[in-house]
């Protein structure tokens, strides 16, 4: 591992304790990529391509478990990670939005098969996942869009918080556009 750019090494994440949260992901290293190094074959996965990048060691030993961030840089990661890639039909965005969701991290909380320390990948594949219409997926795709700007241009300047009342009354907006309302 290495804090600057070098030969064989590519950016990464090391740490869920390393400025990772829900769709944002700040700090990363430059892990060595060798294959003469490597105790798993994780590193034969197409890390290169889009993906979502789950925690695998617990974020609490309270119910939130899980996060995930969305990952269009090409990082790598150390096994304390999962890597998820969509497949057809399903977005990134869908994908994050579920495994932050307060259903993901009940279910990963109360299922057993989740495991102790660690959220194991049978039980992250076990999470219900939603049949998303095609005016969802936009939805979803817009929101987290908006709310990963919003983020970053909170962590550049934290004293703006009208960054967040920016957002949370975009999101209002939008989400009330969206909705069929009922006499």
């Amino acid at each position: 591992m290495s804090s600057e750019p070098r030969s064989g090494f590519a950016a990464g994440l090391v740490s869920a304790k390393d400025n990772f949260e829900p769709f944002f992901t700040g700090k990363f290293a430059f892990l060595n990529t060798d294959a003469s190094v490597m105790l798993y074959e994780a590193y034969k996965l197409p890390w290169d391509r889009p993906k979502v990048i789950a925690n695998a060691a617990r974020l609490s030993r309270g119910p939130w478990r899980i996060a995930a961030v969305i990952d269009h840089q090409g990082l790598v990661c150390y096994q304390r990670f999962h890597g998820i890639w969509a497949k057809a039909n399903t977005s990134l965005e869908e994908i994050a939005s579920v495994l932050n969701s307060p259903l993901a991290n009940a279910f990963l909380y109360t299922n057993p098969a989740a495991g102790g320390r660690d959220n194991q990948i049978r039980a992250i594949e076990d999470i219900p996942f939603p049949d998303f219409t095609t005016a969802q997926t936009q939805t979803l795709v817009i929101l987290v869009n908006q709310y990963r700007l919003y983020r970053s241009q909170w962590l550049q300047n934290p004293d703006q918080v009208e960054v967040v009342l920016r957002w949370v009354a975009a999101t209002h907006v939008y989400l009330v556009s969206q909705t069929t309302w009922k006499p």
